[in-house]
């Protein structure tokens, strides 16, 4: 009897052990798991575990795959900030072929929390002026090109001035819509020039003055280089005292879309405290940027 009781003794001893631990050891879920938990096609009906503030206390607004019915999503941790805070990005495919993307702020408290949804705002302006532009008749713009060319004061009518800013118009609003997977893409596709422009604009920056911490408009002579890249304007950025380089793609007011060139990592913009809702990492020091 004693022979068969001390391994059974000694099992107890370690599923008790096992048990116990279980209990103690720390929530393993990051921020991406409890993120594809939200929008889980079957949501967990703990949920509202995972979500905080007005997520937390409206029924109403608890997000899920409902909202997106008969979509697909693709997924990507952006950011990790000191296991504290979190930014995911949530690619929503359509059945229609549409995608969008959504920026997901989390927050540890326990467990990883929701805590806010961001997405380019006015999107749908940029959609009807893209329309407009696509639908005018050649005699059209023919016209507006010659009234701008004619004008002298000035006006909104500069922005069309020849066939090319009509091109370029075109090619910047779609470039602006795309999902974040097709404007990194372009870039890549494109990154020999985007160095290039880089190199002349730190140059250019090197010569300016260091104390001079408003935004500047760089490499301006070389604007018809990166309108072919589909960029409006390079700048210096103003969020990080001008050690940046912002290649401006475009957007509606402060909705905007762009590249950013950061040379050292400690001068990287506030991802959580600022306009930005999302900047994800190129590689080599360029990131895609978005703000709201």
């Amino acid at each position: 009897m004693k022979n068969h009781f001390r391994p059974c003794l000694t099992l107890l001893v370690v599923l008790i052990w096992h048990c116990s631990c279980k209990q103690i050891i720390p929530n393993k879920e990051g921020p991406l798991d409890v993120a594809k938990m939200i929008y889980a096609h079957q949501p967990s009906p703990d949920i509202h575990q995972y979500l905080a503030g007005d997520f937390a206390t409206t029924d109403t607004l608890v997000p899920g795959a409902k909202d997106f019915p008969g979509a697909s999503f693709k997924w990507r941790l952006l950011d990790e900030l000191h296991d504290s805070l979190a930014l995911v990005n949530m690619t929503v495919m359509e059945p229609n072929g549409k995608a969008t993307d959504y920026y997901l702020t989390m927050r540890k408290d326990k467990v990883w929390k929701l805590t806010a949804i961001n997405s380019l705002a006015m999107t749908g302006m940029l959609q009807a002026e893209l329309e407009e532009l696509e639908q005018m008749p050649q005699g059209y713009l023919d016209t507006l090109i010659d009234a701008a060319q004619r004008d002298k004061a000035g006006n909104a009518l500069k922005m069309l001035t020849s066939m090319d800013d009509y091109h370029f118009l075109l090619g910047n609003i779609k470039l602006i819509l795309q999902p974040d997977d097709s404007i990194v893409q372009h870039f890549l596709d494109n990154k020999a020039a985007f160095n290039q422009l880089k190199d002349s604009a730190l140059a250019e920056l090197q010569r300016k003055s260091t104390n001079d911490k408003t935004e500047s408009q760089l490499v301006k002579k070389m604007e018809p280089v990166y309108k072919k890249l589909l960029i409006e304007s390079i700048a210096t950025d103003t969020e990080d005292h001008g050690k940046n380089i912002d290649f401006i793609i475009g957007g509606i007011i402060d909705n905007w879309v762009g590249f950013l060139y950061v040379k050292d990592k400690k001068d990287l913009p506030d991802l959580y405290n600022g306009n930005l809702i999302m900047l994800r990492d190129m590689g080599d020091g360029w990131y895609l940027y978005k703000t709201t």
